[in-house]
C-alpha cells in the first residue's frame, strides 16, 4: 500500500495507536482526518479526474487476491439511464446498456431503489466524516455488471458499486447494510492508495465504519448480523 505520508506527517494507517478507549477512539478519529486530507492533497497532483495515482495499479498487477483496483472501467461504458431505474448516469455491460437506457431493464424499481440506498451510504459516510464526503463527491458511480460477481472497485477516475449482483439477491433489509460495506471497503482502498487487503487498509476500513456508528448515523453494531462483509 502506498504511504500517504507523503508530507512526512505521522498518521498513516498503520501507525495508528488505537485502544478501547474514548482517548484511543478520538486518536484514530484523528489519523482517519488525516489520510482524507492527504489523500485530498494526492489528488491535486495527479491529471485531472483522476483520484489515484499509477503507481497503485502497479502495485495492485502484483496481487493475487480479488482485485480492488481496475485501470479504466473494463468494458462498462457510461449510459444515460432511464427514469425507471433512477435516470443519471450508470456504468453498464454492453448487453444491459440498451435496456438501461430505454427503460426496459426487469426490476426496474428495484435497481432505482438500490441506487437511492447507494445515495445513503454515501450520505452516511458524508455525515459521519464530512471531509470524506468532500472527497467523495462525483467519484462514486452506480455499476451494473450483470457477468461481475463483485460488488465494487476503484479506478484511475471512479468508485463504481455494482448493483447487478444485490439486484440478484435483493433483500430490503440487508441491501443499505451492505451498499454502506462496500462503499466503506472501496473508500479505504482510495485512502490507503492501493488494493492490498493487509492491515492498513482494515484499519482503515473498520475505522470509517466505527465513524459512522459513533456519529449516529450509520448502522447499529447489530444490524452487521447475517449481512455477508465484503473482507
Amino acid at each position: 500500500v502506498i504511504s500517504l505520508d507523503d508530507d512526512g506527517a505521522a498518521g498513516g494507517a498503520a501507525d495508528r495507536r488505537g485502544g478501547g478507549g474514548t482517548a484511543g477512539g478520538e486518536e484514530s478519529r484523528r489519523a482517519l482526518e488525516r489520510q482524507i486530507a492527504a489523500a485530498a492533497r494526492q489528488r491535486q497532483t495527479l491529471r485531472a479526474g483522476h483520484i489515484l495515482p499509477a503507481a497503485a495499479f502497479a502495485d495492485e498487477a502484483n496481487e493475487s487476491e480479488e482485485k480492488c483496483l481496475r485501470g479504466g472501467h473494463d468494458a462498462l461504458k457510461a449510459v444515460a439511464a432511464h427514469d425507471s431505474v433512477g435516470g443519471g448516469e450508470v456504468y453498464s455491460d454492453v448487453a444491459s446498456a440498451a435496456h438501461l437506457a430505454a427503460g426496459t431493464l426487469p426490476k426496474a424499481a428495484q435497481l432505482k431503489a438500490l441506487r437511492a440506498h447507494l445515495e445513503q451510504a454515501k450520505r452516511t459516510l458524508a455525515a459521519a466524516l464530512p471531509s470524506l464526503g468532500s472527497l467523495l463527491e462525483g467519484t462514486v458511480k452506480a455499476g451494473f455488471d450483470v457477468g461481475g460477481a463483485y460488488l465494487g472497485f476503484c479506478s484511475e477516475r471512479a468508485i463504481v458499486v455494482n448493483l447487478a449482483p444485490l439486484l440478484r439477491r435483493w433483500n430490503e433489509a440487508g441491501t443499505p447494510v451492505e451498499l454502506l460495506l462496500t462503499l466503506a471497503h472501496e473508500a479505504a482502498h482510495l485512502l490507503s492508495r492501493g488494493g492490498a487487503h493487509d492491515s492498513a487498509w482494515r484499519q482503515t476500513y473498520d475505522e470509517l465504519i466505527q465513524a459512522a456508528i459513533v456519529a449516529g448515523v450509520g448502522p447499529a453494531p447489530g444490524a452487521f448480523a447475517g449481512v455477508g462483509r465484503r473482507a
